[in-house]
């Protein structure tokens, strides 16, 4: 499993146990929490795809990729916390 993945990966389970936090699935609160979660993995694959295209270097692809999946972690959270 790659870095990228892995953050992805942890993103997951911090959403899935805030999820479970404040009031199962159908919360409000949750429903845009995983709507976010969603947007940040179509996200994740266009620019996985996008980079793969490109022909960009290794390192260039895990800054771009780990900088827009903490970006997407940022979002959420904050969403939730508003």
């Amino acid at each position: 499993m790659t870095q990228r993945e892995s953050i992805l990966r942890a993103l997951h389970d911090d959403v899935d146990k805030l999820v479970v936090e404040y009031g199962g699935p159908q919360s409000s609160e949750s429903l845009e929490l995983l709507d976010a979660l969603r947007q940040c993995d179509e996200l994740y694959r266009q620019l996985t795809a996008q980079l793969s295209e490109q022909g960009l270097t290794s390192l260039a692809r895990s800054l771009s990729l780990s900088v827009s999946l903490s970006l997407c972690l940022w979002v959420s959270l904050k969403m939730l916390y508003e």
